[in-house]
């Protein structure tokens, strides 16, 4: 899929399931969890969505 597809489907998927992991994500999307992570900034810069990041029980931000 491309980039732009990825994201639409990524951001369809987050108005359904506020809270999900980037693993979860990454799963979907069939992309890594650094990629995920490029996305959000993609999508937050464009000021379209936020979408908000928070850190793990163990440190790392799923």
């Amino acid at each position: 899929m491309s980039k732009a597809s990825n994201i639409q489907k990524m951001i369809d998927y987050l108005k359904v399931k506020e809270c999900v992991t980037r693993d979860e994500l990454a799963t979907l999307l069939n992309v890594k969890k650094s990629t995920i992570s490029n996305y959000v900034g993609d999508i937050n810069a464009d000021h379209h969505y936020l979408i908000e990041a928070s850190t793990g029980r163990y440190g790392d931000t799923d």
